[in-house]
């Protein structure tokens, strides 16, 4: 450790530990009532079968990136799949080894968060709410997140792996060892998922400002990479890779980013906390890095709120930075600042909000679980009597049914938004290849283009829990 703590650090009251070690209870709690159903038959999301099916393409099912224009796509990069796949094969159900790999990752993050607070400071405390911050965020407002099979806390342990590479050294300035480190972790996280800017956008402005060999390393290394991958693109995946990522159809509106925006002020708090930050930077340039972080995360995750089927995990990097910042800047080793006599009532308000939103979420889930684990085994059931190809709303039915990945509701539906054409889902239904369909919402629900577009060719024979199957006449 090469910093000694600033010994003015609100968090050694003794009542004020006490509170963090409740809250720490009780974050636990959060957390192990969403664990104990993790290997239910329950989707938690749409994208748990998505990706589900990912992998099984990734273990050979089929190809990973299909030609452009299909009716299943797949807009994110390979390595998580291969990862979930392999562990999925000895588990025998890749949703289960998603949300396994997801709940590890979290833990990861939220032990980095603390590990490099820690380097930072020397305050164990001070970096343990930092790590504390995360885990509670992801067990309350970001809980349908936590434990679900998605790719998104994988991308970021990575980064944040990276990002500790380069804000170890005392001296800012980084071994070659160290810098290649960091760049081949910054780079798998970006294998993962390709729009987690955030973090290594941060760590390279630093390496650029303070140690510009270790961002030389980073350049070269991005410059022997890129031509790799369109050659493993080309060897591999004949090409579609690259195409099918960077040619995803997704819609756009002002009005959807302003209302994401609003998640961005639960994060306030932690920033107020941590104004020592400010005066640190002036001592210790790794501060830079961390604001730095904390600026970028929050503008990409504001920008990307605006496409259709963004959800709650692009703060997932603002979140880490805040967190951070809060680690390392409740204690940082400089004098206390004015605005800090606020900073126990701004963390503390805004814990009693996560804490009241954790306690009646996980309280909703417990009292539905029953009836939502019938509904879905029903759901699975029917789907897997029926002869054919199904295609799921909800892909994770179909993937537990035995069926296959037959359209991607979201990403071809957004196709029609853009193209108004409908031709390669009609011949679809015109040679069986779609036999059958199950859409999820009531019957007033206002369907979008794919859903719409399917029930209009389809007769539906049952309708139950809010779910109607429609098969072709």
């Amino acid at each position: 450790m090469d910093t000694a703590p600033a010994g003015a650090c609100w968090l050694d009251r003794a009542p004020i530990r006490r509170i963090v070690l409740a809250l720490a209870l009780v974050t636990g709690g959060l957390i192990a009532t969403r664990l104990l159903p993790i290997a239910d038959r329950l989707s938690l999301d749409p994208n748990e079968g998505w990706n589900a099916f990912q992998a099984v393409a990734a273990m050979g099912a089929g190809p990973l990136y299909p030609p452009p224009g299909a009716l299943v796509s797949n807009n994110y990069p390979p390595l998580s799949f291969y990862l979930v796949g392999a562990l999925g094969e000895g588990l025998g159900d890749m949703i289960l080894a998603g949300r396994i790999v997801a709940l590890a990752s979290l833990l990861a993050v939220a032990g980095l968060v603390a590990l490099i607070a820690r380097r930072l400071t020397g305050h164990r405390l001070a970096a343990a709410v930092g790590a504390l911050a995360v885990l509670l965020f992801a067990a309350s407002v970001f809980r349908g997140y936590l434990a679900m099979n998605d790719p998104q806390w994988l991308s970021l342990a990575l980064s944040m792996a990276g990002l500790a590479a380069v804000l170890w050294p005392a001296t800012g300035r980084l071994s070659l060892g160290a810098a290649i480190c960091s760049a081949l972790l910054m780079g798998a996280a970006l294998l993962v998922k390709h729009n987690a800017l955030a973090i290594p956008a941060a760590a390279a402005l630093y390496l650029l400002l303070h140690d510009r060999r270790s961002f030389a390393v980073w350049v070269a290394l991005g410059l022997a990479v890129l031509p790799a991958l369109w050659l493993l693109d080309r060897m591999v995946f004949e090409g579609a890779m690259i195409a099918d990522i960077t040619g995803a159809p997704r819609s756009y509106s002002l009005h959807r980013m302003a209302l994401h925006a609003v998640i961005g002020v639960l994060f306030l708090p932690l920033l107020a906390a941590s104004w020592r930050l400010l005066a640190w930077r002036r001592i210790d340039r790794r501060g830079d890095a961390i604001l730095a972080g904390v600026a970028i995360a929050t503008a990409l995750a504001v920008v990307q709120g605006s496409g259709a089927g963004v959800d709650v995990n692009a703060w997932f990097e603002a979140l880490a930075m805040a967190a951070l910042a809060l680690g390392a800047g409740l204690d940082a080793p400089v004098p206390p600042v004015r605005a800090e006599r606020w900073a126990p009532l701004l963390v503390g308000l805004v814990a009693l909000v996560l804490v009241a939103f954790g306690i009646v979420a996980s309280a909703q889930e417990l009292g539905s679980r029953s009836e939502r684990l019938a509904a879905s085994a029903d759901a699975v059931a029917r789907v897997a009597a029926l002869p054919g190809p199904v295609a799921c709303e909800v892909q994770a039915l179909c993937y537990w049914a035995g069926k296959g990945f037959a359209l991607d509701y979201f990403l071809y539906g957004e196709r029609i938004r853009q193209t108004g054409s409908t031709v390669a889902l009609d011949r679809a239904l015109a040679e069986r290849r779609i036999a059958a369909a199950l859409i999820e919402g009531p019957a007033d629900r206002v369907l979008p283009p794919a859903q719409a577009h399917i029930l209009s060719r389809m007769r539906v024979v049952h309708v139950a829990a809010e779910r109607r199957l429609a098969v072709l006449p």
